[in-house]
């Protein structure tokens, strides 16, 4: 009586049968990068985080001359990996658990062909917390929803407004506000099809016109000024191109 039961509530919740067999997953091509440094270096972009980590994955980042060619060289084999024993560069040690972050070559003029000589490395490297350290560290730390809300004015007015007017003064105000963006975006299309025009017409914008092209950029930048968005240069750069 149970199994049917159960049954009857599987179905109703279209939830799969556990007696089937499972489902054949897709070999990947390629197995997948071991961290960012690798994916960085495979053309991927790392995955971000929603949220800053509580505690830093490392308790200090520093730089460190390496003049040693050779072991500059074997340090930029291990870019992104942790050292298994204590690191020692240049008259410092480093603790076991160190990792590589960073190795940059150091060049300076004037080699034996008049171009420039390898004068060796400049190596960043994360130091590791102690358990000990990242357990008090860890313990110290809040968790995100038990500190202070912090939302702009802006905001803590929409919401209330939301809250005084109601759902239905609400939705014919927001409605209001379209209607006159949009006539505003009717009334501003000769302008904006002029600036299109002309970044079109302007040196390398046969590369940057598709990426523009059907982008209402006078309105976007209208916009953000209404809502006195801080970084409202972005919309001058769709614009104007990065430097």
């Amino acid at each position: 009586m149970c199994d049917t039961m159960a049954e009857l509530a599987r179905q109703a919740c279209h939830l799969p049968d556990p007696s089937a067999p499972p489902r054949k997953q897709k070999q990947k091509t390629k197995p997948a990068a071991a961290s960012a440094f690798e994916a960085a270096a495979a053309g991927r972009q790392p995955r971000g985080r929603r949220l800053p980590p509580l505690v830093s994955e490392h308790k200090s980042v520093v730089e460190v001359s390496v003049p040693a060619l050779d072991q500059g060289e074997a340090l930029e084999e291990q870019i992104g990996r942790h050292v298994e024993t204590p690191l020692t560069i240049d008259g410092y040690t480093f603790p076991k658990g160190t990792r590589i972050l960073q190795v940059d070559p150091q060049y300076v003029l004037g080699g034996h062909c008049g171009g420039d000589q390898l004068g060796g490395y400049t190596v960043r490297l994360g130091v590791p917390w102690t358990p000990e350290e990242f357990f008090q560290q860890a313990a110290a730390a809040k968790h995100p929803l038990q500190r202070p809300a912090v939302a702009p004015d802006s905001l803590k007015l929409a919401i209330h407004d939301m809250l005084v007017s109601g759902p239905t003064r609400w939705i014919s105000d927001v409605r209001k506000v379209n209607r006159a963006w949009e006539a505003f975006k009717r009334s501003d299309e000769p302008l904006e099809r002029a600036l299109h025009d002309a970044l079109r017409k302007r040196k390398g914008g046969e590369r940057v016109f598709p990426i523009t092209k059907g982008k209402a950029l006078r309105l976007f930048k209208k916009l953000l000024l209404d809502v006195k968005y801080p970084d409202w240069v972005v919309a001058d750069l769709m614009r104007d191109g990065f430097p």
